[in-house]
């Protein structure tokens, strides 16, 4: 049993979206606390504008640090919404798949949130619905886990009856590879070969984007297809 673990991000890039396809499990942790490094993650994704690299942030209210990320509240006295739909039109209409992507970005215009978790996980997943992923999805504040750092992550996959815990290359930084050694869990890094494509007239490519400009530039079945090569 393969189980992967990550925070639930605003619109990652296709590395987050390829670990959870070759995961059996797939956990959302949901109950760690924010601070200003993961936050970066979890209210900005980073996009194309103007030929150039730019994060769109999701305003959340100024308290952020004393707060889990399932109770990390979206200031919803800025007008975001408009702002973000604005920000992908004027970015992207002129690409060839710009329908499939904003199709999915203009589903929250009509949808009210006030947790940011909510938000982003209601993007991922209908993102999983566009692109044909299926997985058994977890929430970790479900197992109420005291333990934290390489140890949370070992107790998680434990409870997920798992035997492989598929991370990121990331994690080099922070897990104790000899605790899964202990613990007899394989810990095996993701390995993607980011697609190259066609960036609107760009002359050169720059990877990390968020999905969005992937699916905007080429499609949803050919981003399904990069997500799900081997």
């Amino acid at each position: 049993m393969k189980v992967s673990i990550h925070q639930p991000n605003f619109l990652p890039w296709i590395g987050f979206f390829s670990k959870i396809y070759k995961s059996d499990k797939f956990i959302f942790l949901n109950d760690a606390y924010v601070h200003k490094k993961n936050l970066d993650y979890l209210n900005r994704s980073l996009f194309l504008s103007n030929d150039k690299n730019k994060y769109f942030s999701i305003p959340v209210k100024k308290n952020f640090q004393t707060q889990k990320i399932l109770n990390l509240e979206i200031d919803n006295t800025k007008e975001w919404k408009k702002d973000f739909l604005n920000f992908i039109h004027s970015n992207y209409n002129v690409c060839e798949s710009f329908k499939d992507g904003y199709s999915i970005i203009s589903s929250i215009k009509n949808k009210d949130f006030k947790f940011l978790i909510d938000l982003n996980i209601f993007l991922i997943i209908k993102l999983f619905k566009k692109l044909n992923i299926k997985k058994n999805i977890y929430f970790s504040s479900e197992f109420k886990i005291n333990s934290k750092s390489t140890q949370r992550i070992i107790d998680l996959v434990k409870i997920a009856k798992g035997q492989i815990y598929l991370t990121g290359t990331g994690a080099n930084n922070y897990l104790d590879k000899n605790e899964f050694i202990k613990n007899k869990i394989k810990l095996e890094l993701n390995q993607i070969n980011h697609p190259i494509y066609v960036q609107k007239n760009l002359k050169s490519f720059t990877p990390g984007l968020s999905i969005i400009d992937i699916i905007m530039n080429c499609g949803l079945k050919k981003t399904e297809k990069f997500i799900k090569c081997k």
